[in-house]
């Protein structure tokens, strides 16, 4: 059993949008169900443990989840059996820990150059650590301050970041970043896997360990021992706290991130509410094109600084709003 688990077709898998460190993730799962005795190949055995083992039946439901999320790919990639229904559970998802932004740039400041811009990236556009992976150089606009996420994670969408106010200069790093690698391309000294790419880390796993490394020295360093406390994701949630605040509703949040609905992002409001307060928020405007006074609705909300948002094209109603102050 365990030989069948180590020989999975990963590549299939990758192929699925999974990222590395998902998987090895889920290979753990696996690996735990093999030892307790689950056989894998058997979804009404994983079923009976899932309810009645002593030791499985009593975790929390939020452990349940991934175990039975880690069992659904296994059976449906590996084993083709994609009428099977694995039960989900319930669980309230708990508040993220946003750390200090003072924290994070300190920390950022004391790493290399490279993992320096790859974090500020993080940390401006809300991407997955793996969707900042794949970032290829096309899809940076240097003259409009773009950064383009084409190869989103998780089924997600592709969105475009415009990079304004503090998140300017990531920009100027990024062409630095880039005069750095071409000079290190035509020297002759060191060998790029991709001259496509912005970061040449290739997996999250490895990055993720030469941060861990740096952080924990720079947390030394500086006696700050919250600093351990931050991870890749907590750029993505703090990205995604300032945007609550700044455009007051969950939409322009599952915007930024690239998520299909608002479902998760609903967990940022409260967050945002208890760090920058609910006393500012700005109510979006709705404008109709079959309003008689469409044209002019639009050219004055646009002078006074409203930007659209949303667009649906069903019912021609345009959705705008403003943001509370620059980023």
């Amino acid at each position: 059993m365990q030989r069948g688990l180590n020989t999975v077709d990963i590549n299939n898998k990758k192929l699925s949008c999974y990222n590395d460190l998902t998987l090895s993730k889920y290979l753990v799962s696996l690996k735990y169900l093999s030892k307790i005795g689950v056989n894998l190949f058997d979804s009404d055995d994983f079923k009976t443990k899932l309810a009645f083992d002593p030791e499985l039946s009593v975790k929390s439901n939020c452990y349940k989840n991934s175990i039975c999320k880690a069992y659904t790919s296994f059976i449906k990639r590996y084993m083709h059996m994609e009428d099977v229904r694995i039960p989900r559970f319930e669980y309230r998802t708990p508040e993220y820990n946003v750390p200090l932004t003072e924290h994070m740039e300190q920390l950022y400041s004391a790493l290399s150059f490279q993992m320096q811009v790859f974090c500020f990236v993080l940390m401006a556009t809300a991407a997955r650590p793996i969707e900042a992976l794949r970032i290829e150089w096309k899809d940076i606009d240097f003259v409009r301050n773009t950064i383009s996420i084409n190869k989103p994670a998780k089924h997600g969408r592709t969105r475009t970041i415009p990079l304004k106010g503090r998140f300017v200069r990531v920009i100027s790093m990024l062409e630095e970043l880039k005069n750095r690698q071409c000079n290190l391309a035509t020297s002759g000294n060191r060998t790029q896997r991709n001259l496509n790419l912005v970061f040449t880390y290739g997996t999250t796993e490895t990055a993720g360990q030469l941060f861990r490394r740096a952080r924990k020295r720079a947390a030394k360093r500086l006696g700050i021992p919250e600093i351990n406390n931050i991870t890749f994701y907590s750029n993505r949630h703090w990205r995604a706290v300032l945007e609550r605040y700044l455009k007051g509703n969950s939409d322009a949040v599952a915007n930024l991130l690239g998520e299909n609905s608002d479902k998760y992002v609903k967990v940022y409001a409260p967050i945002s509410e208890r760090l920058y307060g609910s006393d500012k928020e700005w109510e979006p405007i709705e404008i109709s094109e079959h309003d008689p006074d469409y044209s002019e609705k639009m050219s004055r909300y646009g002078a006074e600084g409203y930007q659209e948002y949303n667009y649906n094209h069903t019912t021609g109603r345009h959705y705008l709003r403003k943001e509370k102050s620059n980023y």
